[in-house]
């Protein structure tokens, strides 16, 4: 028998500890200023995060003979539901405090809340802005492994540095008080290193605010991620301007009612017409989201668009199969 050489260590060896598991690296993440103006620990915002995350760690199961078979979910839908009070009741802070971790939380991207309708139909009775709370793992991982984080950005920094020989893209760009089709043709060398790289830093920001936007509901296997997920890619693919991209893709993410595949197709449409006439398009953003949301207001008094109907108006017969965490790495398959 094997001994550490303390009685206590040896004895704590037999047992098994379940539950909640707090990893130094978030004492030095998740921290914020007091009234004094000193920063520390957010310990509120850890034990709730650390009870977020015990629900959506998998549970395992394993057969007669104790061998593990497989993995499956604590929570029963899609989802994790829990509302302020039931976190009030387990850690044994108030709602408010509860209520302001969530928030911090998720302003740091870490996780997001999503507010359904709920009918119970033993009841009979339907309750209105029921809580679910989505994690981002990404976000998770990175405040976990801070240090393996900033490895993976050193990597990518470089790969983004290496000669890329007449990269050629069509994109709507500003120009003369208007959006304008230009054909841009790029070649790096030790002359203009330095002049590209910093449009790809800023294209690769806003990359990265719509992935971390899109990938906590897509992750979460929600349908609205999924939706979102293919409006990028039809944006991107009629070669709209990232900055753009990424306003559209924030507004439809706490706005999922527009996500109605018709009215964004025919509204981008409308904007590439714009962009041809004499007065031009002064900003894409706008003019795109003040037609979207007239569109769907007089679509939506005719019916009401399905999944299948959204899919099949951009042509997709499945799901596009790119990894989320790929497309920092340029959207490799």
């Amino acid at each position: 028998m094997f001994s550490s050489g303390n009685v206590v260590v040896d004895k704590l060896r037999e047992i098994n500890f379940d539950g909640n598991v707090i990893p130094h690296s978030w004492y030095g993440q998740l921290r914020k200023k007091t009234k004094k103006g000193v920063e520390k620990p957010y310990l509120n915002a850890i034990v709730i995060l650390a009870e977020i995350t015990y629900w959506y760690r998998p549970q395992k199961i394993f057969n007669d003979e104790g061998q593990l078979i497989g993995y499956k979910k604590k929570f029963i839908e899609d989802i994790l539901q829990k509302s302020y009070k039931q976190l009030s009741k387990k850690t044994g802070l108030s709602e408010r405090a509860i209520k302001d971790a969530i928030v911090y939380l998720e302003k740091k991207g870490i996780i997001k809340r999503v507010f359904r309708n709920i009918y119970y139909e033993q009841r009979a009775v339907t309750l209105s802005n029921v809580m679910y709370i989505v994690l981002n793992v990404h976000k998770l991982i990175e405040i976990t492994f801070p240090a393996l984080d900033r490895e993976k950005k050193e990597y990518v920094s470089k790969i983004r540095q290496r000669v890329i020989e007449k990269k050629r893209y069509v994109s709507l760009k500003k120009g003369r008080g208007m959006y304008k089709f230009v054909y841009t043709y790029t070649k790096t060398t030790s002359q203009n290193t330095s002049k590209t790289t910093p449009v790809m830093e800023e294209e690769d920001i806003n990359i990265k605010r719509i992935y971390s936007k899109i990938s906590v509901l897509y992750e979460a296997n929600n349908e609205d991620g999924r939706k979102l997920f293919q409006v990028y890619h039809y944006l991107k693919n009629a070669n709209v301007d990232i900055k753009d991209i990424r306003k559209i893709i924030e507004f439809l993410y706490e706005n999922t009612q527009y996500l109605n595949a018709q009215c964004i197709i025919t509204q981008h449409k409308a904007c590439v017409f714009q962009a041809k006439t004499d007065q031009g398009l002064f900003d894409y953003t706008k003019f795109f989201l003040k037609g979207l949301q007239i569109r769907y207001k007089n679509q939506l008094l005719e019916n009401i668009e399905t999944t299948d109907q959204f899919n099949k108006a951009f042509g997709i017969k499945e799901l596009p199969k790119i990894p989320m965490h790929n497309w920092l790495e340029g959207e490799k398959t």
